[in-house]
């Protein structure tokens, strides 16, 4: 790699396994192969995705203000040529750190690029002020380059709400998988698969009431951990599912999870957009899903799946039921979600992401 080639400095809280850690681990290699080098910014050097992380600067900062200066004073010793974040919180920190540079008159302050994940209105809902956060990005957001976010509707709603403080905006599509593969659909799906962090907004509370609904010759295996492991058992123990639901823990690989299940099944609160629904329909595995904002009704989209719109646990086993017994629909949606998933491939994602990088260098003449 040249040392002139152009440096993008990815400013993350950690590398814990989560969505966005390791839709950011999967781009860093193809990035540095369309000749960007890539540095990972951490609030804190810490998680199991680290090794996988190359160049590394643990800022050692906790909160958003500390976190803010820490990362000022990195990019004063080192400076990169963009700065991609892509959290809330270190979209914040991202922008009062390049704001002070600017203001300094550092001559190699970043173009800034923030990304948003979550649908705005859904992560408002989880502060503790939630007025305050919006005054905030009103008042920083507008000094970005760019907001990216993997599904139009996560852009829009940032839009109405950041009016004219809202910067350029650009749809990119999430680095989830690296290929896709069909497989045989069995005449009847009885063994369902779930996979996502044990959290309340991923709402495993409600597939566990599903499978309650559902005929004995029903499985669920669920892969994740998280907070909510506990309460989930002890749900498991109470609705007398115990034999046919199993908590598998952690996966570090999702299709080899899904290879023995028939279907996959969705009941978050809030998707904004849904890896795992990608990663399921990456390796042709049907997909029943609620419909919630904003991800599964646009992945499971033109027949890709089962959209369910309510959030009832009898309407929902009763939707799975049917789909389970309808092999002729379930060949259609597996047809329609690896077409779907060939989108989302990590390549097809760098190639966005660094074409939107050499969007913004050239803008601004470098």
């Amino acid at each position: 790699m040249p040392p002139d080639a152009p440096e993008i400095g990815i400013f993350l809280p950690h590398l814990r396994t989560g969505g966005i850690e390791r839709s950011m681990i999967r781009l860093s290699p193809l990035l540095e192969e369309q000749g960007f080098r890539v540095r990972f910014l951490l609030q804190r050097a810490e998680g199991d995705l680290l090794e996988r992380a190359g160049s590394v600067a643990d800022l050692g900062a906790g909160g958003m203000l500390a976190a803010a200066r820490a990362l000022e004073r990195e990019l004063r010793a080192r400076p990169v040529d963009i700065l991609l974040s892509a959290t809330n919180a270190t979209n914040i920190a991202a922008l009062i750190a390049a704001r002070r540079l600017r203001r300094s008159a550092v001559p190699t302050a970043p173009a800034v690029i923030i990304g948003e994940h979550i649908p705005v209105r859904a992560f408002l809902a989880t502060r503790k002020r939630p007025w305050l956060r919006p005054a905030i990005m009103r008042a920083l957001y507008g000094g970005a380059d760019a907001l990216v976010a993997p599904s139009r509707p996560i852009l829009d709603e940032h839009a109405a709400m950041l009016g004219r403080a809202c910067p350029p905006l650009k749809e990119l599509p999430n680095p989830v998988v690296t290929e896709v593969s069909s497989r045989p659909l069995a005449p009847q799906a009885r063994r369902i698969v779930s996979l996502g962090r044990l959290s309340a907004e991923k709402d495993f509370a409600l597939a566990l009431r599903v499978m309650a609904e559902l005929p004995d010759d029903f499985t669920l295996t669920l892969f994740g951990e998280g907070d909510e492991r506990e309460a989930l058992a002890r749900d498991i123990a109470s609705l007398e599912i115990s034999e046919r639901v199993t908590l598998a823990g952690r996966t570090e690989n999702p299709a080899e999870a899904m290879r023995d299940a028939d279907l996959f099944l969705c009941t978050s609160k809030v998707e904004g957009f849904g890896n795992a629904i990608v990663e399921a329909q990456s390796v042709g595995l049907p997909v029943v899903s609620v419909d919630c904002p904003f991800g599964p009704a646009i992945l499971l989209a033109d027949g890709a799946g089962c959209l369910v719109p309510n959030r009832d646990a009898a309407a929902i086993a009763w939707a799975l039921s049917r789909f389970s017994e309808d092999r002729e629909a379930r060949e259609a949606a597996q047809g329609v979600g690896l077409a779907r998933a060939g989108k989302y491939t990590v390549a097809a994602s760098a190639a966005a992401y660094a074409a939107l990088f050499s969007e913004v260098l050239a803008a601004r003449g470098r």
